[in-house]
């Protein structure tokens, strides 16, 4: 305003000049000084204006830091509000999750027990109603966690027709509730073992399985995998799965990506869900560095899926008991068989025309050894008179691989294995507060075959660890008075040899920075809550808790000769390691620690334990990785504690004979 007004005097000054001007021309008499009056105005006018302006901008200056501080503040204000937010969403989450975890941990237990149909019936229904709720949970804390950006990928080896067998568990139950068909097509040249995030991607393509079961009210769910680019070692799937249900206009499928909406405003309320999953899906497939495609038209059906680039880690993986089997596949239906044939590819099984062998048929064969049929409930094989049924609604590869067995007389490995006889009588200490928790993880050890204690928080667990010898601790993160990472703390912080015990985290507490926290804390490993019975039979296994590390009194006899000898020998280990773990180490003086420490196991026969303290040694020369170097000190302080129980329970009795 005030530079316009500036403006405006500046032309009425240049219009008086002009007119004084003009007049002193036209009268010739003008004089120097009327001159000099002229140049006065002219320079008292140029001042007044660009002062004005100064002024102006002066105060724009102004007006623009203070909408800057401004926008500062309320950027500042709004990432706190962010934080707050997704902190109130993982602390919910973990609160929500807690329980469930507890009811999928029971009734994954429930299932290695004897039940018959019906009883199989209703734990797949409870079973499934239980991870519905858990999905429903992990979508919205997703969200948030994308919404803020801390939503990561995680890259690790993943066989791809289990990740298929998961998706159709999961989906398979609300498909026969609406005697809906699912078909599986895999084209033969996909790989067994990719490169990627295996749990992220499954839970994309089960969103998209169970939107096409929901929206489909009869006929068919086609689910397709295919190869359309192959490079070296690297291939770009197409997977994605075709309903005959009701279909999309195009302004419907310009809207189905947009956050708790849906395809039409009465979805949520005929069909259910959150409305985040689609939009979640099209995010995570992002991050993979792939696309989403949605092919629909109203009333026709929908394809839902993506394309996604994967790096190959194995092209083949065969069964070691089924590789080279010939079985006779009779099968007319051309999409089950293409899916049989290349499942059984897949397992090592060989195609023959022969008729000697076994022969896979879709009716009823009286040669037949396995008959194609639908079959009700989750069950995917059958005894049936003289035969075997396959369930081909749909054939999951576990499925095939099963009649396989019970053709041959195998038997499958479940993992209910009651006890290892390799593990020594070492214990382990849990820190878990929640009542539910501690009964499965108790069940899950007892089926392991490991003597354990249980204390209720962090507390307790330090007060255990006076009282007894313990190997490991597997610990919750969120528990009253002290929680794990607390808890943590304060056992490396100790000077006594129980700073190197292992520690393994146990949480519902899924959020990326969770693992960081984790470690940072002086953990050494992490399990995510739910905990299958398997997944915690393979943290014993990388920790070599349920193998003794590879320790092999047998061995160590021939090795040594006498067993008094072999005594001495093991208890001198012991006190050298209790001394080199007792001693402080300097950042520089790691590696060189570690290489000396690798030979003292390298003597005993623990050929694991030493690759690990080579790749430990070798991170340690080239940075100071402190993660690595605990670890090594924690698998260090179990293999002293494994020789100790060993000296005890077997080389003692035998010198004392």
């Amino acid at each position: 305003m005030r530079v316009g007004v500036s403006m405006r005097m500046g032309v009425i000054f240049i219009w008086l000049i002009s007119a004084v001007s003009f007049a002193a021309d036209y009268q010739h008499n003008a004089d120097a000084k009327e001159i000099d009056l002229w140049l006065v105005l002219v320079i008292i006018f140029t001042v007044v204006f660009l002062g004005g302006i100064a002024l102006r901008f002066k105060r724009l200056m102004k007006d623009k830091n203070d909408i800057e501080a401004a926008l500062i503040t309320s950027r500042k204000k709004a990432e706190e509000e962010t934080e707050i937010k997704a902190n109130f969403l993982a602390t919910m989450s973990h609160e929500i999750r807690t329980p469930i975890h507890g009811i999928l941990g029971m009734l994954d237990q429930i299932a290695m027990t004897p039940l018959n149909f019906e009883q199989k019936q209703m734990l797949a229904v409870t079973s499934s109603s239980a991870s519905m709720l858990y999905n429903i949970v992990s979508e919205v804390l997703d969200y948030s966690k994308l919404e803020a950006g801390k939503l990561t990928i995680e890259l690790r080896p993943f066989v791809l027709r289990e990740l298929i067998d998961n998706v159709l568990l999961v989906s398979g139950h609300e498909a026969r509730k609406k005697n809906l068909s699912v078909e599986l097509h895999i084209e033969p040249n996909l790989a067994a073992v990719y490169v990627g995030d295996e749990y992220r991607l499954r839970q994309v393509l089960i969103n998209i399985v169970s939107n096409a079961v929901k929206f489909t009210h009869k006929g068919r769910v086609l689910i397709t995998l295919e190869v359309v680019h192959e490079d070296d070692d690297k291939q770009v799937l197409k997977i994605g799965a075709q309903d005959s249900g009701v279909g999309m206009s195009q302004e419907e499928l310009e809207r189905i990506f947009h956050p708790f909406s849906q395809a039409e405003t009465s979805t949520t309320r005929r069909f259910g869900g959150t409305g985040l999953g689609l939009t979640i899906s099209r995010q995570l497939i992002e991050l993979m560095a792939g696309e989403m495609i949605v092919e629909s038209e109203k009333g026709q059906g929908s394809w839902v899926g993506f394309t996604v680039p994967l790096v190959i880690s194995a092209r083949r993986k065969p069964d070691p008991y089924l590789n080279g089997l010939q079985v006779n596949v009779a099968v007319s239906d051309p999409i089950l068989n293409a899916s049989l044939t290349t499942h059984l590819l897949s397992l090592g099984v060989e195609i023959s025309d022969k008729t000697s062998v076994f022969r896979f048929s879709d009716d009823d064969d009286e040669k037949a050894d396995v008959q194609l049929a639908p079959l009700s409930g989750m069950v995917g094989v059958r005894r049936y008179k003289n035969r075997w049924l396959l369930n081909s609604q749909p054939i999951m590869n576990r499925s095939v691989r099963l009649v396989c067995y019970e053709l041959l007389g195998l038997e499958e490995d479940t993992g209910a294995q009651s006890v290892y006889e390799a593990v020594l009588p070492v214990r382990i200490l849990v820190v878990e507060d929640n009542d539910v928790n501690q009964t499965l993880v108790a069940h899950q050890l007892n089926q392991l075959g490991v003597l354990f204690d249980i204390a209720d928080n962090g507390n307790d667990a330090l007060s255990f660890l006076t009282q007894k010898d313990y190997v490991f601790v597997l610990c919750d993160c969120h528990m009253p008075y002290m929680d794990g990472y607390q808890f943590t703390e304060h056992t490396r912080a100790q000077p006594v040899i129980y700073r190197d015990i292992p520690i393994i985290a146990m949480t519902a507490d899924v959020l990326p920075a969770q693992r960081a926290r984790c470690l940072e804390a002086g953990m050494n490993d992490f399990l995510s809550k739910p905990i299958p019975f398997q997944e915690l039979r393979d943290l014993f296994r990388r920790w070599g808790v349920v193998d003794n590390n590879g320790l092999d009194i047998e061995a160590l006899k021939t090795a040594f000769g006498k067993a008094d000898v072999l005594e001495e020998i093991l208890n001198a280990t012991v006190k050298s390691l209790v001394a080199e773990l007792d001693k402080p180490v300097a950042a520089l003086e790691r590696a060189e620690w570690v290489h000396k420490q690798t030979g003292t196991v390298a003597l005993l026969g623990l050929t694991s334990l030493a690759e690990f303290g080579t790749y430990a040694e070798i991170t340690l020369r080239d940075n100071c990785e402190h993660q690595v170097y605990r670890d090594f000190r924690s698998r260090l302080f179990l293999v002293m504690r494994q020789i100790e129980c060993m000296i005890n329970e077997h080389v003692s009795q035998d010198a004392r004979r």
